[in-house]
């Protein structure tokens, strides 16, 4: 992914801020809860009210039980934090080499503005689990440090989003924060439950969903090879139009499931194809938001 490093590409991450620019306020992630409403700052201490303190600080539960006016010291808040899980297992990248290259670029934009925005950032590539949790860079001066990271990901094999989301809640540095996870959530495994246990302990989720149209689409007839490029698994089999249709009703049936779980849990969520410019699907995710719970 040395192209994350160029000229090009980096004059396309600074066009694209300049013209989401108004919306940067909106990835600030040190309010962030899944309620919407944010992480109100922890009070530390009280002490007497001074002449010029901020009345808004003003106590009125102490002041109702000993009529004298205290004022709430606030713990100092820190910058918000933003981890971005980023899915590195093969079926990224076989048969469609594509999709891995979307979803570095679109990490690597969704990073950029979050550090614009005065986030810290770290990267979780992760497949059968995470293979590290990479130290969060913070200011816009550690573009290239950020980029390098996304870079130089630990590749993969089969997908376990489950088991990468049990390791980045071991690692105790999820709670109050965001997490945007950028995969095709082809997972055969069951991660629902982790997602709604991490939604449960106020990390705000964002998920972006990559596939390529031919995974959608299935347009499959005659003699078919269909290879798992996780497993290696071959099927050889002739398709007729009956079974073809069935194939299609079963991706979508999939991919309607898909939306709807994480479209109800995520702040945003959105679904890409490797057709569109990193820049388009950036501004989807960006513009998306919870739909509800599946009905």
């Amino acid at each position: 992914m040395e192209h994350l490093a160029t000229r090009d590409f980096l004059t396309r991450l600074r066009q694209l801020r300049e013209r989401l620019s108004k919306s940067l306020y909106r990835l600030d992630a040190s309010h962030a809860a899944p309620s919407g409403k944010g992480v109100l700052p922890e009070v530390e201490t009280h002490r007497p009210y001074a002449l010029g303190d901020d009345p808004r600080h003003i106590d009125w539960n102490l002041y109702a039980r000993f009529d004298r006016f205290f004022v709430k010291s606030m713990l100092k808040e820190e910058e918000g934090l933003v981890l971005l899980l980023v899915d590195t297992s093969r079926s990224m990248r076989s048969p469609y080499p594509e999709k891995e290259r979307l979803a570095t670029e679109v990490a690597a934009a969704l990073g950029y503005l979050y550090l614009c925005a005065g986030n810290r950032v770290g990267v979780v590539p992760w497949a059968e689990r995470i293979f590290r949790v990479s130290e969060p860079v913070r200011g816009e001066a550690e573009l290239m440090k950020l980029l390098r990271t996304l870079s130089g990901m630990t590749e993969g094999t089969t997908t376990d989003l489950g088991k990468a989301l049990a390791g980045v809640l071991a690692t105790g540095k999820v709670r109050h924060a965001a997490a945007v996870v950028v995969s095709d959530f082809i997972d055969p495994g069951e991660y629902r439950k982790k997602i709604d246990y991490l939604v449960a302990n106020e990390v705000s989720l964002g998920a972006l969903q990559i596939l390529h149209p031919a995974e959608k689409g299935l347009d499959v007839r005659g003699n078919v090879e269909l290879v798992d490029p996780e497993s290696g698994l071959v099927v050889r089999r002739v398709v007729g139009y009956s079974q073809a249709r069935e194939l299609r009703r079963r991706v979508r049936a999939f991919l309607d499931s898909t939306a709807a779980f994480l479209g109800s849990r995520a702040e945003r969520f959105a679904l890409t194809e490797t057709s569109v410019r990193f820049e388009t699907a950036v501004e989807r995710y960006l513009v998306s938001g919870r739909r509800g719970p599946a009905k």
